[in-house]
């Protein structure tokens, strides 16, 4: 196996690492039943507006689809933990 051959293997498997990595959050979110005070809205609203440009970026104009897999797993992420912390801070305030 190349460098590159490498370094894609490598870029394939980020996408599921950070799913992992989203995964205890989101199931710390799913089972709170407090309004979750300590994740900053404007963080993960940044954080989803990015992931959102660059998953757009990778299906609308680089056509790539390792490049819009990863972007679509963070986005799902991102935008997961968003939603979850502006609907407990609702529920619960």
């Amino acid at each position: 196996m190349d460098v590159f051959q490498l370094l894609v293997s490598l870029y394939a498997i980020n996408g599921f690492i950070a799913v992992i990595g989203y995964w205890p959050q989101i199931t710390s979110l799913y089972k709170s039943t407090t309004a979750p005070v300590s994740f900053s809205r404007a963080g993960w609203s940044l954080w989803t507006y990015t992931t959102l440009i660059t998953f757009l970026y990778a299906l609308l104009i680089n056509g790539d689809p390792l490049f819009i897999l990863v972007s679509s797993l963070y986005f799902l992420g991102t935008t997961t933990i968003w939603s979850l912390v502006i609907f407990k801070r609702w529920k619960y305030q």
